[in-house]
């Protein structure tokens, strides 16, 4: 047994150095608060080798403790007030908490402990450390000083082999250790302790004894049996895969068939089809040939009477000939043709004329219609420019258009009066007049367009700039002088900054009001620019004074003036009775001293009249006197009204009005030049036209001439004699149209001659080759096709029946298409059906067979090797691998979960006949294991006695009773391999630990009998028992863990055997205490009881060893007593 012999904490807390020395049976107390649970929660870290305190620090004495490590470690009293704590230790330092444990059957020492550096650096460091020997003598204090971790390594090193310490830097790792060096315990130790050390009752009593009183067997390995399983299930897959294979390779075979025999049928129909083409070819060059001959025929007959029309024509034309040049050697006919020449030359110059004239007269009334139009729109211009408020600027422009247009006028008038008939009362003069008016008034007409387009610029700017205007005292921004806003701005950055805090800098005529509106322009004229000087407070002045002088040289300001308040405040200035400084009020002293000083001798006046009675004086229109001078106040000073708040509305007002006129001003010219756009681009004549007029009006002054000249010509043609030359013109006449009947009808030969020759051209060297050609292809089409037995023995005789009952091949070819489609779909259906089952083959079964290929070959081949050869050995081989893997089911997996079953039932029965010796109370406990009912199936036939009367699982007895129940196991727990997707892989592996725990097959409680012997369900009625009720079963089943855990039953079995109850017995009465604390004897194992004072006559005298936790002030030490010592008084100063 390994005994937990001491505990040493170093920097602990309340605990500095402290040692604590363990018997088998240890009894802890104190008062709440003295350091119980410290001790407890310090022995956790390093039994359980967590640094995670908050698992289970304190949990016993309360469940909602905030106790943390780095509290215990620099050992926390209180808060400070704000959001830290005070705490016993500040400065770098380490801890340490050291389990001293001693093997009794080996003889030697084990010491495990956890060392802490804090305030070394910026986080704490901690290491575990085992050493196989005792805690040295110094408790790892060297020099009244705790070793660090670098010292402890060095420490160990050197007065220690290395083969007797070893260090853990992750609590995993030391967990490992740990579990190995206590006897080697299950993972469960660790959750067991902490469940212990809190005396948390228990809420589900089945699950607590599977955890934790049931021994952790590993589950059933069934990876042999899996396997066996797996090759025996793999070659059932196998065969099944072949039958499958040979279902789909006979119905490929019985399709490929189906696919012949439509290509069979599609190849005589595509025979006929073809063949009927080839002979379609065939007879058509015959019918070519002939076309040919007989247009040959036609030609030669066409091209004889052109020949004979063109003799004929020759002859006509001699005759005529001579004819034409007996009338030319006249005398009297060549007269006659000479005068008909200069008849015709003078007609056609007269009709050029008239033509001439006509043009120039409907032009010169375009010209005026349209200058008319815009000698119209010029003088409504010149009224709607009239109507401008102030037009100095273009009445130039103006009166020179005016002119211009009255004289331009004047000329269109003549223009719209001339007519065809009077062409010639407009002179040249008058011509040249008009045109040279046209340019004045063009001319003048754009100066005036130009001087509007500059004057809407203007008024735009200026209505802008009125509207900005607006828009800024709309937001209070006053149009003060840009200098005296800068010079504003820059003293307040700078006094600012110099003063570290917003030093106010005002303009004067913001601090001022002028309420009665009679005064506001005659002050506002008289204070000029002094109403924009800058007043600041007086503590400021001269650092302002300061400023201004770098500001003047930095911005380049000048003129602007900055108030000394102070100095006019205390000059004290005078207010006159009457003056105009009662006419300003303002709250800021500094800015009412200044005014006063500026106007208060200013007296105000009713009349001019009054002004001279007075020094200083001025009337409310701003006449002013002073210094023996009467002057008017220029209206222009104040225009912009600066001082006060209404000064900004007045300023609103007064430009609202000034931009209702600057609109109206801007819409009237913006008018006007739209207007003068309309007009400007009047077309005038350019002087290449007015050149080209002027000479056509010369030239029309010839036609009087011309029409007396062709008077006399026919005066002269009636005088002559003509019966002779109209004879024999006649005749000359008659053999022309003669001739040229005669040519119609050669040119007709012609043309039919060229139809003729084109089309035998067409049919010789075009359609005949083409047609040639075509049956050669065809030709070789069916040759390459189809092989020559196949048209001899087939397709040739088909085609000649065929052309006997149909007569010509167009029949065929359209009886046999339409068919021909329909086969082809048919074909086509079972070429895509066995494409698609060859594609499925294989994609199914993994092959690469050409899928197109037109024979069927290699499936034909693989389907008779399956069904002749492979599929009849899978079959002999399935049956020797079912027998294997049901034998090993049986042997291993069943005879296995078998004898667990009963190992944990002859546990049970062990554990209860202990507690048989015990009762608490009127009360006994037990345990029981019973068959789970949901798979008692299951279980039937785990525990079947005939499994061990010699039957196999095979057997005809053993599968009636049980076959449908080892079908079902097989099928949850079998292993597919890597057929399986994630989902079925991920229940598969739930069932197999399912199945292959015995536990799964078992049902557990916990039974309370009473001195009747009636027997009660805990798992039913344990939420429903009173404290002592529940606890009792609590530590019952606590200790049955243990001693399942550290294998009290088997004396060879070498571990520690130590439990830790916390807040132990808190509801218990004596006589339960007592049997409990018996029971911890009788089993074997060490204990340490923690429990308040109260409990003290009914621990201290059964316990081996009593520990007493004190603390005084901030410092907390144990003592050490034996129960006989302990007496009933020191428990009661402890209370």
């Amino acid at each position: 047994m390994k005994k937990l012999t001491r505990l040493l904490l170093v920097n602990w807390h309340y605990y500095s150095l402290e040692v604590i020395e363990f018997d088998d049976i240890n009894f802890l107390t104190g008062k709440t608060g003295a350091g119980k649970t410290t001790i407890i929660d310090a022995m956790q870290l390093v039994l359980l080798g967590d640094t995670n305190g908050q698992h289970f620090f304190n949990k016993a004495a309360n469940d909602r403790s905030r106790r943390t490590l780095k509290g215990y470690l620099r050992g926390e009293y209180g808060d400070d007030g704000q959001t830290g704590f005070l705490s016993l230790r500040e400065g770098p330092f380490s801890s340490y908490i050291v389990c001293e444990f001693f093997d009794t059957e080996k003889d030697r020492y084990l010491t495990l402990g956890v060392v802490f550096d804090c305030n070394f650096s910026v986080q704490d460091e901690s290491t575990y450390f085992i050493l196989k020997e005792p805690i040295p003598e110094n408790y790892f204090i060297v020099d009244e000083s705790p070793l660090s971790i670098k010292d402890l390594k060095a420490y160990l090193r050197k007065n220690y082999d290395k083969n007797l310490f070893e260090f853990s830097e992750s609590g995993r790792a030391y967990q490992s250790k740990i579990k190995s060096l206590f006897g080697g315990l299950r993972d469960n130790y660790f959750s067991l302790l902490k469940k212990a050390v809190s005396f948390s009752p228990i809420v589900d009593i089945e699950e607590f004894i599977t955890s934790n009183i049931c021994d952790a067997k590993d589950n059933v390995d069934i990876t042999a049996m899996q396997e066996n399983l797996r090759h025996y299930r793999k070659l059932e897959q196998e065969a099944n895969l072949m039958k499958s294979r040979i279902t789909d390779l006979e119905n490929i075979s019985r399709n490929y068939k189906a696919l012949q025999d439509e290509r069979q049928k599609l190849d005589i129909y595509q025979y006929l089809i073809d063949r009927s083409e080839l002979e379609k070819n065939l007879l058509e060059i015959n019918k070519i040939k002939d076309n040919i001959e007989n247009l040959e025929n036609q030609y030669a007959e066409k091209a004889g009477n052109q020949a004979k029309l063109a003799a004929e024509i020759m002859e006509k034309s001699t005759s005529r000939d001579s004819l034409i040049e007996q009338r030319g050697k006249d005398n009297l006919y060549q007269n006659q043709q000479a005068l008909e020449s200069e008849k015709k030359t003078i007609e056609e110059k007269i009709r050029s004329f008239e033509s001439t004239i006509n043009e120039l007269v409907n032009r010169f009334h375009i010209y005026g219609l349209n200058w008319s139009s815009a000698a119209e729109d010029t003088e409504n211009l010149i009224g709607h420019v009239g109507r401008l408020s102030n037009k100095d600027s273009i009445n130039d422009e103006l009166n020179e258009l005016y002119t211009s247009l009255t004289s331009f006028k004047h000329g269109i008038g003549k223009l719209l009066d001339i007519r065809d008939y009077n062409l010639s009362s407009l002179s040249s003069d008058q011509y040249h007049k008009l045109m040279e008016s046209g340019d004045s008034f063009k001319t003048s007409l754009s100066n005036l367009g130009h001087m509007l387009s500059k004057l809407l610029d203007s008024k735009s700017l200026v209505l802008k700039e009125c509207e900005e205007k607006i828009i800024a005292l709309k937001r209070n921004i006053k149009p003060f002088d840009r200098t005296v806003q800068t010079l504003k701005e820059e003293l307040q950055l700078r006094l600012s900054l110099k003063y570290k805090k917003d030093i106010a800098v005002n303009i004067l005529a913001d601090l001022l009001e002028i309420p009665d509106a009679r005064w506001v322009n005659t002050i506002e004229g008289y204070m000029n620019r002094q109403k924009q000087y800058i007043l600041v407070a007086p503590e400021y002045y001269p650092e302002a004074l300061k400023c201004y002088e770098q500001i003047k040289l930095d911005k380049g300001i000048y003129d602007i003036g900055l108030i000394d308040g102070e100095k006019a405040l205390s000059s004290n200035p005078v207010c006159l009775k009457g003056s105009l400084a009662e006419e300003v009020f303002t709250d800021d002293p500094y800015a009412r001293a200044y005014v006063d000083f500026l106007l208060g001798r200013v007296i105000k006046c009713d009349s001019v009249t009054d002004l001279r009675k007075n020094d200083r004086s001025v009337t409310d229109t701003g006449m002013l006197y002073q210094g023996y001078v009467a002057s008017q106040i220029s209206p222009s000073l104040w225009q912009k009204p600066l001082i006060g708040k209404k000064s900004i509305q007045e300023q609103i007002a007064r430009l609202e009005l000034e931009k209702n006129e600057l609109e109206e001003d801007y819409k009237l010219i913006k008018s006007s030049f739209d207007m003068f756009k309309k007009i400007r681009h009047i077309d005038t004549m350019n002087q290449n036209e007015a050149q080209d007029n002027d000479r056509k009006l010369q030239e029309s002054m010839a036609i009087p001439n011309l029409q007396s000249r062709k008077q006399e010509i026919l005066d002269k043609l009636s005088q002559l004699d003509l019966a002779w030359i109209h004879d024999i013109s006649n005749e000359i006449n008659a053999l022309g149209i003669e001739i040229e009947e005669l040519k119609s009808l050669e040119r007709d030969c012609i043309s039919k001659c060229g139809v003729l020759k084109e089309r035998i051209d067409n049919l010789r060297d075009v359609q005949l080759p083409n047609e040639i050609a075509q049956s050669e292809i065809k030709n070789k089409q069916i040759t390459a096709n189809y092989s020559k037995e196949w048209i001899s023995e087939t397709g040739e005789p088909r085609f000649i029946e065929e052309l006997s009952n149909k007569k010509n091949p167009n029949s065929i070819i359209a009886d046999h298409r339409s068919s021909l489609g329909a086969r082809r779909n048919q074909l086509e259906k079972h070429l895509e059906l066995l494409l698609n089952l060859r594609s499925e083959y294989n994609r199914k079964y993994g092959y690469s067979y050409d899928i197109g290929a037109r024979d069927n070959q290699k499936y034909d081949k693989t389907l008779l090797e399956l069904r002749e050869e492979k599929l009849p050995q899978y079959l002999e081989k399935i049956t020797g691998a079912k027998s294997m893997a049901y034998e090993q089911f049986v042997s291993h997996f069943l005879a296995e979960l078998k004898a667990n079953i009963d190992d944990v039932t002859e546990r049970i029965a062990e554990l209860n006949n202990s507690l048989k010796k015990h009762r608490w109370g009127s009360e006994q406990f037990s345990f029981s294991v019973v068959p789970n009912p949901d798979y008692k199936p299951f279980y039937d036939m785990i525990t079947d006695p005939m499994l061990m009367s010699g039957y196999n699982i095979t057997s005809h007895v053993f599968i009636e009773k049980h076959g449908p129940v080892i079908d079902e196991l097989f099928s949850k727990i079998m292993d597919y391999g890597s057929g399986m997707d994630a989902d079925s892989r991920l229940e598969m592996e739930k069932n197999i630990k399912l199945y292959t725990d015995y536990k799964t097959y078992l049902r557990f409680d916990m039974y309370s009998y009473d001195q009747d012997n009636n027997r009660q369900r805990l798992s039913k009625t344990l939420l429903k028992k009173s404290g002592g009720e529940t606890q009792t079963p609590f530590y019952i089943a606590m200790l049955a863990s243990f001693a399942q855990l550290y294998h009290v039953n088997d004396r060879n079995w070498n571990c520690i055997r130590l439990i830790i109850f916390d807040e132990a017995f808190s509801k218990m009465d004596g006589e339960r205490i007592r049997e409990s604390i018996l029971l911890l004897r009788s089993i074997g194992f060490q204990c340490i009881l923690s429990a308040p004072p109260e409990k003290i006559g009914d621990i201290a005298p059964l316990v081996d060893r009593n520990i007493v936790a004190i603390k005084k002030g901030r410092q907390s030490f144990t003592r050490f007593f034996a129960g006989s010592k302990l007496s009933q008084e020191f428990a009661s100063s402890l209370e």
